[in-house]
């Protein structure tokens, strides 16, 4: 398991084909929380940013979240399940809403 407080990844729903979720998991207790729902082979790469930056806001508004964590504790995230390209979208994503992190 991560030391990071926040784990980022994408899943493949089993039905229908090609989509997924983009989800997070929490410390302490790590369960899955899906954020949004996306194609997960047509999505372009400027949409993603999109995808993820909404994603991301929908996590800062969740209780688990906002009882346990704060924005500037994004930094300290890890990913299970994305490629390099997708990584490095959501880290400008995160860098764009927690700027005082860069």
């Amino acid at each position: 398991m991560s030391n990071a407080k926040v784990i980022f990844g994408l899943r493949d729903f089993p039905r229908p084909r090609e989509w997924g979720f983009l989800f997070c998991k929490l410390s302490p207790y790590y369960r899955e929380l899906p954020l949004i729902d996306l194609n997960l082979y047509e999505t372009q790469s400027t949409d993603l940013k999109d995808l993820f930056t909404k994603g991301i806001k929908k996590l800062t508004k969740l209780d688990n979240f906002q009882d346990n964590h704060n924005l500037s504790q994004l930094h300290d995230y890890d990913t299970e399940n994305m490629q390099e390209w997708s990584n490095d979208i959501l880290n400008d994503v995160i860098k764009t809403l927690n700027p005082e992190q860069q």
